[in-house]
């Protein structure tokens, strides 16, 4: 009788054990429940059979995690990996614990035990994660990597004391069978080891994806904000425009020709600086961004533009973000270090049949430049340079081409960027 309420003890708190971790922690759904009983019937053929409690226990779970989520079979698989490890890690402790009569607990005991304790920690852990001042706790990255790589380390250590051993089995199947596990598990850990390297630098590029549509996020905000300032100088510039031709008319009657060429000038100037304020490359990427950096206060700047993009150029928004934001902040970083009374920042765009060729040119300090490389001015010289080669490694990604140059007193940035083929 006791073993029999062991059993169903054992598979209603594996259940309970696997409904808990998958709703709280792998945030599943669950539907079908049905299946437990299905399950639990399952379970008892099982245990007819003569098969252990436990593993009865974790397979019925499996087919009934199957059966009640949406065939997340890589989420069943991870965590009933998850909660069999600390299982085994309880249980350790759990079998060392004496009953009164100087015996161990048995098998059956010591897994329903574990799948309480298993159960209980999980309860509290998801209440301390419920507590606001737990919520704001960070676990740098570095800790995560380095507990990993701790946790790989060990892994393959405890597989090599195992292969140490082997030296004192007798038997030739369990010689086969040390051999046969430590194969599997020194390829696990590559393959962890493999995995970890590929999450950090996904979460790195990831990051660099983050920061950069901040950045342009910001810049679009700061775009749009000129263009509806133009439009509303626009606005007030048409709405004056009768009254200025009325008293134009009033000064040629006059024959005050002098006063009207200023009064034209006057009208000119109003309406050239409406012009300026916002500059039009033909490719919206690029004019958020130098419209962005021009935006920024850089005293005797002398800008001119040249040429426009007419075509759709063969790469997405992150690229081209990536391209011209990293150029024009160390161009205008160059031209805010080097002060004078001629500070120049020249663009000129030349368009092509299949391409075209985007020049950015600003007067620097002598560069010496090697296969693409600038010696920086910076003072933070181990960071300098990340910039640049994300726009060597975006425009070689799109099949464009960088050509870097320095000629009397210019610094020059040559970009070569393919259009899309037209159809």
């Amino acid at each position: 009788m006791i073993n029999i309420m062991i059993a169903i003890s054992i598979f209603l708190t594996e259940v309970a054990k696997c409904l808990i971790f998958f709703k709280y922690y792998l945030k599943e759904d669950f539907k079908r429940f049905w299946s437990i009983p299905v399950s639990f019937i399952l379970y008892i053929i099982m245990l007819y059979f003569g098969l252990p409690e436990a593993l009865s226990a974790i397979v019925v779970c499996v087919i009934t995690l199957s059966f009640m989520t949406q065939k997340v079979y890589g989420k069943i698989i991870l965590g009933v990996v998850i909660l069999d490890s600390i299982a085994e890690i309880i249980m350790i402790f759990v079998r060392k614990v004496p009953i009164k009569s100087g015996d161990s607990l048995s098998e059956g005991q010591c897994y329903l035990v574990t799948n309480i304790m298993v159960i209980v920690s999980l309860l509290l852990f998801k209440q301390l994660q419920n507590i606001k001042s737990m919520r704001n706790i960070r676990i740098s990255s570095n800790i995560i990597y380095v507990t990993l790589g701790g946790v790989a380390w060990f892994m393959t250590l405890s597989v090599a004391l195992l292969q140490y051993m082997q030296q004192y089995v007798q038997n030739k199947i369990e010689e086969i069978l040390i051999d046969l596990f430590s194969t599997v598990a020194f390829f696990s850990v590559f393959i962890v080891v493999f995995m970890v390297l590929h999450i950090y630098y996904l979460n790195e590029r990831l990051k660099e994806a983050y920061h950069l549509e901040c950045s342009l996020k910001e810049a679009q905000e700061a775009y749009y904000k000129i263009l509806l300032d133009k439009e509303e100088e626009t606005r007030k510039y048409r709405h004056d425009l009768s009254n200025h031709m009325i008293c134009l008319k009033q000064i040629v009657g006059q024959g005050q020709l002098e006063d009207v060429k200023t009064y034209i000038d006057s009208m000119y100037q109003n309406f050239d600086s409406i012009k300026n304020k916002v500059y039009d490359t033909g490719n919206d990427i690029f004019n958020i961004m130098l419209n962005h950096y021009l935006g920024m206060d850089i005293p005797n700047l002398k800008f001119r533009i040249t040429g426009k993009i007419t075509k759709r150029i063969n790469a997405d928004n992150f690229t081209l973000c990536t391209i011209f934001s990293n150029i024009l902040q160390n161009a205008i970083e160059e031209l805010n270090r080097n002060h004078g009374e001629n500070v120049l920042l020249w663009i000129k765009i030349s368009d092509g049949d299949s391409n075209v060729k985007i020049q950015i040119c600003n007067n620097s300090v002598e560069k010496d430049i090697k296969s693409g490389k600038i010696e920086t001015q910076k003072l933070d010289k181990e960071n300098h340079g990340i910039g640049l080669k994300n726009v060597t490694k975006a425009i070689t990604e799109c099949h464009g081409m960088l050509e870097l140059d320095y000629a009397d007193g210019m610094f020059i940035a040559d970009i070569y960027l393919p259009y899309e083929v037209e159809e």
